[in-house]
């Protein structure tokens, strides 16, 4: 087990290639501009716009739009434990998820703000009791997404690649 803790540049490469692997995958607006090190996601607005121009139920880009802000951190999450040699089977495994999570939200993180307020006003009718149930819920169809081999793959191909072309900090 490693227990030094994951360079920040890979951390947020791997934050960075979830968004971007998700976003092809929901088939959001995602590109990467020739020699950026980075890819640029549309807003909320711009995705809720597209999909009523494509006449798309209305939950549905709401719903897109939540998971893609959570695969990032989730595949932060992922790409940590495989640091810390946890798998499937490790006994403290939901312990270290559940951690990880509630120190992510005590402290500003945009995609998890978002994707809280999006499901507190869009799936909770506003009622703070239900709102920890229905993220969870999001959060854990985001971490379950990446145990397709494909999209996990992809993540870490993506990842590599965004290491490769970042400048040194």
């Amino acid at each position: 087990m490693n227990d030094s803790p994951l360079s920040p540049d890979e951390a947020r490469a791997y934050r960075e290639a979830g968004h971007a692997v998700m976003a092809r995958e929901l088939g959001l607006p995602c590109h990467r501009p020739d020699g950026m090190p980075h890819y640029q996601f549309a807003t909320f607005r711009d995705n809720c716009r597209q999909a009523a121009q494509d006449r798309e139920l209305p939950l549905v880009p709401v719903r897109n739009f939540v998971r893609f802000q959570l695969a990032g951190p989730a595949a932060e999450l992922l790409r940590l434990e495989r640091h810390h040699g946890l798998d499937r089977r490790s006994a403290g495994r939901n312990r270290f998820r559940s951690h990880w999570l509630r120190r992510r939200q005590a402290r500003p993180d945009p995609a998890l703000d978002w994707a809280f307020s999006i499901v507190l006003g869009w799936f909770t009718n506003g009622r703070q009791r239900n709102v920890a149930h229905r993220f969870e819920e999001f959060w854990n169809s985001a971490l379950e997404a990446y145990q397709y081999p494909t999209l996990w793959r992809a993540v870490e191909q993506t990842a590599t690649d965004l290491l490769r072309q970042s400048p040194p900090r």
